[in-house]
């Protein structure tokens, strides 16, 4: 699937790029679900210049059956993740900020899978068809999406604290990448 995908506003400041997607593998025979997670960082950089407001949106064709993201489809925003208020922030040149994930507050864990119960979730805003804002033309992604290797072990995993000592750990990688990192914590108490 597209992970860290969508192209940035940089040469072309008012379009906006999509990706395309073979989603056959991933479907099997009866009811689907069609989840996505999306992120409006609402801010300028040097590489990038802001819609003014975020969107999604979803144009498939299922064996002749269309499916398009519109007012019935569900939304929520993820409780989880904050604004990182510690550590300070990139400078005026980056349009992403620091994000923080707070566990204690991931209450809505299973949201993209197949039953889940949406039923308190609000329907989502129909923003219009393009080419109006936010997304004016869509263009198609020029380039393939960056290489995602899945989760990787630290060169050094077998030296990492399993108790925590406090202070920084140092994991490395086993080669130059753009990565998300990935550690799994076991606490016996919340915070």
């Amino acid at each position: 699937m597209v992970f860290e995908g969508q192209l940035k506003r940089n040469v072309n400041h008012n379009d906006t790029y999509y990706d395309s997607l073979n989603l056959a593998p991933y479907l099997k025979t009866g009811a689907n679900t069609i989840a996505a997670q999306v992120w409006y960082w609402g801010k300028e950089g040097f590489d990038h210049h802001s819609s003014g407001k975020g969107g999604f949106i979803f144009d498939g064709n299922f064996g002749g059956t269309a499916v398009l993201s519109d007012a019935t489809w569900k939304l929520q925003a993820h409780p989880a993740y904050e604004n990182s208020t510690t550590g300070g922030q990139p400078n005026f040149r980056l349009s992403e900020y620091n994000v923080r994930f707070n566990a204690q507050n991931d209450a809505i864990n299973g949201w993209q899978q197949p039953g889940y119960d949406d039923a308190t979730w609000p329907t989502a805003t129909v923003k219009g068809i393009p080419p109006t804002t936010p997304w004016n033309t869509l263009i198609k992604r020029p380039f393939p999406q960056f290489k995602n290797s899945g989760l990787v072990n630290y060169t050094n995993s077998a030296s990492l604290p399993t108790i925590a000592p406090g202070g920084v750990i140092d994991a490395r990688l086993p080669q130059d990448a753009h990565v998300s990192v990935y550690l799994r914590i076991s606490t016996p108490t919340a915070g």
